[in-house]
């Protein structure tokens, strides 16, 4: 933030930090509370789906072979 301040406007430096900070804050945590309310409205429909939760599982466990095999073919 301090690269947003400005020696010479009309506030202090550290009013300009505190209202910066304070808005960057605000908008921040408002991104993160609707990425988790959003997250859990997904969660729940793809627990109330089998075949969703089947495919996922097929593709979690395709992904953790398929870092295993790296692993093994890699060589430092």
């Amino acid at each position: 933030l301090p690269q947003f301040t400005d020696i010479a406007a009309l506030l202090p430096v550290w009013a300009q930090l505190l209202i910066l900070g304070t808005a960057v804050n605000f908008f921040f945590s408002s991104a993160d509370i609707l990425s988790v309310v959003l997250a859990d409205r997904v969660v729940k429909s793809l627990k109330r789906s089998a075949r969703a939760s089947r495919a996922l599982r097929y593709v979690g466990g395709s992904v953790l072979i398929g870092l295993g095999i790296n692993l093994a073919l890699t060589r430092h």
